[in-house]
């Protein structure tokens, strides 16, 4: 699950799944962000980003998830 959404200057990431995740964060127009590495639980603080709506790809090996997440 990702909260708060939406959120102002941070958020958090957890899953159920276990091992080392991936997530890719993009933009709107699909420009690369970032890229974090985590185990089951990660939390993104002070972003600077502008407001706006964001994708990010949670990767485990084939396994693929992409999530919304709006910032005010």
């Amino acid at each position: 699950s990702v909260f708060p959404n939406p959120f102002s200057e941070s958020f958090r990431i957890q899953t159920s799944e276990a091992g080392e995740l991936s997530l890719y964060i993009y933009n709107s127009v699909g420009q690369l962000l970032g890229v974090e590495k985590f185990m089951e639980e990660i939390q993104l603080d002070h972003i600077d980003w502008p407001q706006g709506i964001y994708f990010l790809d949670i990767r485990k090996g084939e396994i693929r998830e992409v999530r919304r997440l709006v910032k005010n």
